[in-house]
């Protein structure tokens, strides 16, 4: 399959979520944040990335094979006059940067195996998506290794569009492949896919409920005041929170700590939660934005 998504980020199976994004820039540019079934890091998706997937049935000795499925994606590059070449992380590279990530998951003797081609996508943007602070996250978490990258289009001896990049791939592959022919996906398949896509893979609980438990730290100055937050969060869900601060905001950091318990680790939830309780205090020196940047 040949695949472009909407602006987006693509965590690994057994990420944290959060820790792999810059949150405030992912929210604020209405960039989804997705996870997928395969292991392995995270990925930035955007109309000029082409996403490539394969899927099929192998003997079990032959079920994890990366350079298989990069030899004839690298082969197609290679015929475009650009001389793309196996990485050691099972990645594809280009002049020394990487054009592309791959990620494969195993469901008994299915295999899928699936990556990226950067063609001509906003590295700028890619960069500051993930760009993280790590150190407020502790984890056992798989991390992303954060690699130099490029787009395939600046190194293209001849200009190429966007649809003529993907038409080339899809054309190479069908005619060097006896075995592959088109398949389009019938309505009632496509039904399915969204059925699945609403129970499962737009939900929270999958995206970022999954990350594996953490414990998040972190540290704000606010007017020469300092203010401290640990907590423990299990399956996206605060189970513990302790504050570190002056006696004056006790008050509201009090009610706000019974208040978290519980509660999603997600902005909306806890804005929602934290409004409703500074409508009841008068006298607080922080803003809301403030203990928001606290909390994330």
């Amino acid at each position: 399959m040949l695949y472009v998504n909407e602006p987006s980020i693509v965590v690994g199976k057994h990420q944290n979520a959060l820790s792999e994004i810059n949150l405030d820039f992912v929210r604020e540019n209405n960039i989804k944040v997705a996870r997928r079934l395969s292991g392995g890091g995270t990925v930035f998706h955007d109309f000029g990335n082409l996403n490539f997937s394969f899927i099929q049935t192998a003997q079990d000795k032959g079920l994890i094979n990366f350079s298989k499925f990069l030899h004839p994606i690298i082969e197609v590059l290679q015929s475009l006059g650009v001389d793309a070449v196996a990485g050691d992380k099972n990645d594809i590279l280009l002049d020394g940067f990487k054009i592309s990530g791959n990620a494969e998951h195993i469901f008994k003797q299915r295999v899928l195996h699936h990556g990226t081609l950067l063609f001509n996508s906003h590295l700028d943007r890619l960069q500051e998506s993930i760009k993280v602070k790590l150190d407020r996250f502790k984890d056992r978490s798989v991390q992303s290794r954060r690699s130099k990258v490029a787009n395939i289009s600046e190194y293209l001896p001849k200009p190429l569009s966007m649809d003529g990049f993907r038409k080339t791939v899809f054309d190479y592959l069908l005619g060097t492949s006896g075995s592959i022919v088109p398949y389009r996906f019938s309505d009632e398949e496509f039904e399915k896919i969204h059925q699945l896509e609403k129970e499962k893979f737009s939900t929270w609980e999958w995206n970022f409920g999954y990350s594996p438990n953490y414990e998040f730290r972190n540290s704000i100055t606010v007017e020469d005041k300092g203010f401290g937050v640990s907590m423990l969060i299990e399956k996206g869900r605060i189970r513990h929170v302790e504050f570190l601060l002056g006696e004056k905001e006790l008050n509201i950091f009090t009610e706000l700590q019974s208040a978290l318990i519980n509660l999603r680790h997600d902005p909306e939830d806890i804005k929602t939660c934290l409004l409703s309780l500074m409508k009841k205090e008068n006298e607080v020196s922080i803003l809301p934005e403030d203990i928001m940047k606290l909390l994330f």
